[in-house]
């Protein structure tokens, strides 16, 4: 018999991230913050997630700077995961 195979997948969200270290704050983070920023998408790839998603429009996404994000996604393409977003 053929079986259904599940076709979901999910990514380490960038808002969620930012949001567990830096809360709502609209400012960069630390170096120490980042660190942490980029052991949670680390652990998230870990997980098994597909890659790196953000939502540039919307708080808290949006007080990120561009190098933020590439230091993040950089984390994910170390395992293989791809960028994905909703533009700004």
């Amino acid at each position: 018999s053929i079986r259904m195979a599940p076709n979901v997948g999910f990514f380490a969200g960038h808002s969620w991230t930012r949001k567990r270290v830096l809360g709502m704050e609209d400012r960069a983070p630390t170096e120490a913050e980042l660190e942490e920023m980029r052991r949670l998408v680390d652990e998230t790839m870990g997980d098994g997630a597909l890659g790196l998603s953000t939502g540039l429009l919307y708080v808290p996404a949006n007080f990120a700077e561009t190098e933020e994000v590439i230091e993040l996604a950089r984390v994910a393409a170390r395992h293989g995961g791809i960028y994905v977003s909703h533009m700004r």
